[in-house]
């Protein structure tokens, strides 16, 4: 169970439920909806375990470790936090990529004078587009209030589309996963599916929603 209201805005909250597809999830949500119709919790004198889990640094090195940094080394990137989450894990990363990198909004501000920032709203990332060009930077990226989403900005501040970006990771990706089963969502371009297909992978369309891609 994660408390957070994903990216809505700071005065809002609430509790996802992540559960592997299976009916013992359908039962656990019945018992949640029944006890939230009335209103009625068990007392009991079990009590449950806190456990501290501060693991940005060992996310960050686990997925440096996994990619050749060194063809990096000569660029240099603009990092834009958007005043949420993903403050915690950029100063990190800037620690362990050999290029520079410039942060933006890298504190967490979760109050009305912040708005979260929205990477789908090309308008979101101007600040961005003219930080790139100022810097004179390779491109840019920026993210969203709890860090799942991320918008991709050019080195002359045009915007890379997140099908793009998709297709990208993609070709990659099937360079050493030949043939893999890769999902896109319906609001992806036909750039995904054709690229995935060129790359000798099989493309397969789903519905929108991280829900139905993780089932």
């Amino acid at each position: 169970l994660m408390i957070t209201a994903s990216h809505s805005q700071y005065r809002y909250n609430g509790v996802k439920f992540t559960m592997p597809p299976s009916r013992e999830r359908d039962d656990f949500m019945d018992v949640i909806k029944e006890i939230s119709r009335r209103g009625i919790f068990k007392n009991n004198e079990q009590k449950g375990e806190v456990v501290p889990f501060p693991e940005n640094r060992k996310y960050v090195d686990e997925f440096a470790s996994r990619l050749d940094l060194s063809k990096a080394k000569n660029m240099k990137i603009v990092l834009d936090a958007g005043w949420g989450m993903m403050s915690l894990f950029l100063k990190k990363l800037k620690e362990v990529l050999p290029c520079e990198v410039i942060l933006m909004n890298d504190e967490l501000m979760f109050d009305a004078g912040h708005e979260p920032l929205n990477p789908i709203k090309e308008e979101s990332l101007a600040p961005l587009k003219n930080r790139v060009l100022e810097e004179r930077a390779d491109f840019g990226v920026a993210f969203d209030s709890d860090g799942d989403r991320s918008g991709f900005v050019t080195n002359n501040a045009r915007l890379f589309r997140g099908d793009y970006v998709g297709a990208f990771f993609a070709r990659e990706f099937l360079k050493k996963n030949l043939g893999a089963k890769i999902i896109h969502d319906i609001r992806a371009s036909s750039v995904a599916r054709e690229t995935i297909q060129a790359g000798g992978g099989e493309a397969i369309e789903l519905r929108v929603g991280h829900r139905y891609i993780k089932e």
